[in-house]
């Protein structure tokens, strides 16, 4: 069921401007629908015996995916259709069965029929900080998460809080040829200026201000679920993992800084995470 020839991955995009190669062969939707996707069925089954809540990374794949033919660059792939009825279908089942919320990762560049189905089958979207902060600057505030979303300052594709505010993967994709050094510095001023207009909003002075306001008021949102990053409570400037790299970066090979059970000893951490919690009662309550 797999395309053996093909690799999975997206086409160049302002933020990676040579398209993405994710290094596996993606599934060939014709050979999928004979065995009545049995492959994507079983793996939905695996995971939902264990989590009472499962994300659906890439969700535009139910609908569209990028192929890129072996020995070719990203820029050369071309989308192929999928049957995402079929594949909705499929997950509502299972994740009916299994008692399991299910969450799209609907970012980047997202059709209006696939959020249309998603608020058909109550699959809830996600709401990323670092993508609506960029109104900051211009706006002097923000577009809040909306109900039905999961809120985030980051995901697993994305710098770290103290990363981003630093600028580091800005730095990352000159080092890695992605951008040239007129464009790094051009992005550094603007990543530099959202920053201070995002302290000036929450009414911070410092990094550790700034998580605090904004975790704040993330709490204190209508989001459904509020996520944070665990390396984000102590300012880890260095990412996990760095989308488009294999051997260039040791993705998911770094160990945490501190042990979970050293957490409650780390200046801020505990402070940040009641600031959440209270923000959160707020909110349920009504009160924020």
């Amino acid at each position: 069921v797999f395309a053996t020839t093909a690799n999975a991955g997206c086409p160049p995009d302002t933020f990676f401007i040579a398209g993405q190669d994710w290094g596996f062969p993606p599934m060939n939707p014709t050979a999928a629908r004979a065995t009545g996707h049995a492959y994507f069925r079983r793996a939905l089954a695996h995971h939902l015996r264990h989590a009472t809540m499962l994300r659906v990374d890439h969700v535009m794949g139910f609908e569209r995916l990028w192929w890129i033919p072996h020995g070719a660059p990203p820029t050369a792939g071309t989308y192929v259709a999928y049957p995402a009825d079929e594949h909705f279908a499929i997950l509502s089942l299972e994740s009916h069965r299994a008692r399991s919320v299910v969450i799209g990762e609907d970012l980047g560049v997202v059709s209006s029929s696939m959020r249309r189905a998603m608020r058909r089958h109550h699959v809830i979207g996600s709401w990323v900080a670092q993508g609506a902060l960029e109104d900051v600057p211009r706006r002097g505030d923000y577009d809040r998460p909306a109900r039905r979303t999961v809120a985030s300052l980051n995901t697993h594709d994305m710098p770290t809080f103290a990363g981003f505010a630093a600028g580091a993967d800005i730095d990352d994709r000159v080092a890695l040829g992605q951008i040239d050094a007129d464009t790094g510095r051009r992005q550094h001023e603007e990543r530099a200026a959202l920053i201070e207009a995002t302290k000036a909003l929450v009414g911070a002075d410092d990094l550790r201000g700034l998580l605090d306001g904004l975790v704040e008021q993330l709490g204190a949102s209508a989001a459904a679920i509020v996520l944070v990053n665990l390396e984000d409570l102590w300012l880890e400037p260095r990412s996990q993992n760095v989308p488009g790299t294999s051997t260039e970066r040791p993705n998911w090979r770094r160990p945490l800084a501190h042990g979970i059970e050293t957490l409650d000893a780390i200046p801020g951490v505990s402070a940040t995470m009641e600031r959440l919690r209270a923000a959160r009662r707020g909110a349920r309550n009504g009160t924020s």
